[in-house]
């Protein structure tokens, strides 16, 4: 069980990115939804050890991480595929996680750990790909050896950034698949703006912003904020002063419809059953965050 308690940070030209975060991890999966600037990459950074607090705890299975030696056995419970993950090119798939164990120090023999990176290559589909060099791998397969490093050591927290980014639908597919198998016996964070893929993954989500977490509760939760609530408006048409807009998208006819929150019916509205997407961006519009339909990454909060 991993909790963060009150957890700031301010850096030196005095941005707040995180201001009091409290979060509790157990075994499972946790989508952190945020958009560009909300906190996430601090959080993580803060999460996996990379970066220090500003204040606040972090309690890893009853270590505090204020202890500089328990943060060396901290370390060795945490597995993180970072966004922006490259293995090392000239070394294969089973070299790449031979190395990693021995730099994370896995206690076993070499038998032993051969059988454990023989297990991991083949969880991750990539046992007939496992001795060529990592650098051939499509940007899906170094994902997925993503993964399998990130498992070497059978850590208690997994922590994954953006793991879908970039990648076609088939190989998305894929991997929610394998991240699902992973947090049935190990605390999961998967961070994200593709509200999809938490849908699909995810029985608890929280949403960031503004370096707080706003929302921590199940997807259904979330969806009932927006339910009966939500409506279909044409372009042009105007608003009651009490709706806000939500997104916009094509209709049928090659126009373009709003979508809005509203508390009573819109006028020229239709009702709107809302998705996990829309009521996330209901959520961040009413506490005055605009969305964008598509973010690559968040840079460094």
């Amino acid at each position: 069980m991993i909790e963060l308690e009150g957890i700031t940070k301010t850096y030196a030209d005095g941005l707040e990115a995180l201001k009091g975060v409290s979060l509790r991890l157990d075994e499972g999966m946790f989508g952190l939804l945020g958009h560009n600037g909300a906190g996430k990459t601090t959080l993580l950074s803060i999460l996996v050890l990379g970066l220090e607090p500003t204040s606040g705890r972090r309690i890893y299975d009853g270590l505090d991480a204020s202890s500089a030696r328990a943060r060396a056995a901290i370390r060795r419970r945490i597995g993180f595929l970072p966004q922006d993950f490259h293995p090392i090119g000239h070394l294969t798939g089973r070299e790449y996680l031979l190395h990693c164990a021995r730099l994370r120090e896995v206690p076993l023999g070499r038998a032993a750990l051969r059988r454990r990176v023989a297990e991991l290559l083949e969880a991750v589909s990539l046992e007939r790909a496992a001795d060529r060099r990592a650098g051939e791998y499509s940007g899906g397969m170094q994902r997925r050896l993503g993964i399998a490093q990130a498992l070497i050591h059978s850590p208690r927290l997994v922590v994954v950034d953006e793991p879908t980014a970039g990648l076609d639908p088939e190989e998305r597919i894929r991997f929610r698949n394998l991240i699902t198998d992973v947090a049935a016996s190990t605390a999961v964070l998967l961070s994200t703006h593709i509200v999809e893929d938490v849908e699909a993954t995810c029985p608890r989500l929280g949403v960031i912003a503004g370096g707080r977490l706003l929302f921590d509760g199940t997807p259904t939760e979330l969806l009932r904020r927006a339910a009966g609530r939500l409506w279909q408006v044409p372009a042009g048409e105007p608003l009651p002063a009490s709706a806000v807009e939500v997104t916009h998208r094509a209709d049928r006819q090659g126009g373009i419809e709003r979508v809005v929150y509203c508390e009573t019916p819109v006028p020229g509205g239709a009702p709107r059953r809302p998705t996990l997407e829309e009521s996330y961006a209901a959520f961040l519009a009413l506490q005055g965050i605009a969305t964008p339909p598509d973010e690559p990454r968040e840079d460094a909060a």
